[in-house]
């Protein structure tokens, strides 16, 4: 709800007793004038029957003319007599019986000021008498003209509590015909989603001291919908930052459309400094990357610009990079992905680490599935494994690499790379990798060959050289000028793929699959 609220009381006198038509002496002139004709002929009506019926009158006799027309008329002249007399006495009766007293103007200037307008509208030359009760005010209220009142609201948590949940709001209204319209702050703290209930006090001029107003009035559900509680919006020139949870929660100023759902603590609070950039939750994470996401968790850092971050405890994403979950991630790598686990590092750009513990995806496109301590350090390799001896990660691993070459028609050879241009598989020292090789090749005219090659390559103290020689095995032939080479690079410390084609006049494709089991020291 927003911390303002209008509230409109109506504070009319009870509607006035209906008028009883039967009544005597009834309460209008004209049903009273009505009432003493009606009695009147039926007098009449009653005595000429008695006349009739009369065969000796008062003395004995019989009953002459003359003393039958006396009885038709003295009868309903009494009954004229004792109504008006009962009719002109009722309002001292009354005034005694309901010990009412004339309105003094001293009592209530607004209502005499009231009574004066009306007289004047009236035509009348001299105002009306007023009777009021013993302690009846009118207040200025009784004809429905504007009057100021001092009001105070209350805003307590039950219909008969007396905690109040916020200070009481003292303001002038004015009323009219008995409606007023306040607008009243209590504060954000105030509405937290529970029961609430408004008090109201009036006091009008020369009261001593406020009356309150029963009952207290719910204040409906409806209002609620405005806001939620604990929820505020900072405004600015293009699109609001809304922060929710602890208050102590931030959004830097410099930012638009940033949101905090949630969450925070007094020493862990959640911060945004990126435009558009998201907290669902949790506690001490920063966004600061613009569009970035951290969905909740604690300690975790969304750097990097539409970096995201599903929860989770102390992971960060760098630009584009996604962390699912887990503990201690980094993506670091310029749209990697890390699923979960604890400690791994994706670190490569476009790498990915599925989970597992202490895995490192160093290279461009690379991937380490999950498992344990696995490193996949060049560009597309895919390493496993679940462990390592004691020492660095990766040094029990298996892995398997992807190389391609094309070898165009005007010459005789071409080296297969990682990434087709330059990025070659490597081998560090004192490390030795078991590699079992398929080579496939497919010319522009429909020709194929396949080999396979199987053996032991090792790097001692920067020297690259086989273990044995490498098995070689023809596949299958198209064309038995094709062929391919394996070379122990000792310059680069490399496991070098060559396809020959010599020049046979068509544009060959070579592409090779080495799967290895790597040890290390």
């Amino acid at each position: 709800m927003s911390e303002a609220m209008t509230e409109q009381v109506d504070i009319t006198p009870d509607t006035p007793k209906r008028l009883n038509p039967f009544a005597f002496p009834s309460e209008t002139d004209q049903r009273f004038m009505l009432f003493i004709s009606a009695a009147v002929m039926w007098v009449l009506n009653w005595a000429g029957l008695i006349g009739e019926t009369l065969t000796v009158d008062v003395l004995g006799g019989q009953m002459t003319p003359g003393s039958a027309l006396l009885w038709k008329l003295a009868l309903p002249a009494v009954v004229i007599l004792v109504a008006v007399m009962v009719y002109l006495t009722h309002p001292a009766r009354a005034v005694r019986r309901q010990k009412l007293a004339p309105f003094d103007p001293a009592q209530d200037a607004s209502f005499q000021r009231e009574v004066e307008q009306l007289t004047t509208v009236a035509g009348l030359k001299t105002p009306p008498r007023i009777m009021l009760r013993p302690g009846k005010r009118l207040d200025g209220q009784a004809f429905g003209l504007p009057n100021a009142y001092d009001m105070t609201f209350q805003l307590l948590d039950a219909v008969t509590a007396t905690y109040t949940i916020a200070a009481p709001v003292v303001t002038p209204v004015t009323v009219t015909n008995g409606l007023f319209v306040a607008a009243l702050d209590f504060g954000a703290a105030a509405f937290n989603g529970e029961a609430r209930w408004l008090e109201i006090s009036v006091k009008c001029a020369g009261d001593p001291g406020f009356t309150t107003l029963t009952p207290r009035q719910a204040i409906a559900p409806a209002p609620y919908a405005l806001a939620l509680a604990g929820l505020r919006t900072l405004q600015n020139a293009s699109s609001p930052n809304v922060i929710g949870g602890y208050a102590g929660n931030v959004i830097s100023d410099t930012v638009v459309g940033g949101t905090i759902g949630g969450g925070g603590s007094e020493n862990s609070i959640n911060l945004v400094t990126g435009s558009f950039a998201t907290i669902g939750g949790g506690d001490e994470n920063t966004a600061n990357g613009d569009r970035s996401t951290i969905g909740g968790g604690g300690f975790n850092w969304a750097a990097g610009e539409k970096s995201t971050i599903g929860g989770g405890l102390g992971n960060s994403a760098s630009a584009y990079s996604f962390v699912g979950g887990g503990s201690q991630n980094r993506a670091d790598g310029s749209g990697s992905t890390i699923g979960g686990g604890w400690f791994n590092d994706a670190d490569g750009g476009l790498s990915t680490i599925g989970g597992g513990t202490y895995n490192d995806a160093v290279g461009i496109h690379s991937t380490v599935p999950g498992g344990s301590d696995a490193v996949a350090a060049h560009y597309g390799e895919l390493a496993y494994a679940s462990g390592r001896f004691w020492g660095r990660s990766g040094n029990a691993q298996t892995s398997v690499y992807v190389l391609r070459a094309e070898v165009l028609s005007n010459v005789t050879s071409g080296e297969l790379f990682l990434d087709e241009l330059a990025e070659r598989l490597t081998i560090t020292t004192t490390r030795t990798l078991a590699f079992d090789i398929l080579i496939v090749a497919r010319g522009t005219t429909g020709e194929s060959s396949a080999w396979r090659y199987e053996g032991v390559i090792e790097n001692n103290g920067g020297v690259t050289a086989f273990i044995g020689t490498p098995t070689k095995t023809t596949l299958g032939e198209d064309d038995i000028v094709w062929d391919v080479d394996l070379i122990a690079d000792d310059t680069n410390d490399a496991l070098v793929i060559k396809g020959f084609t010599n020049q046979s006049n068509d544009n060959v494709r070579f592409v090779a699959t080495v799967r290895t089991v790597e040890v290390a020291w």
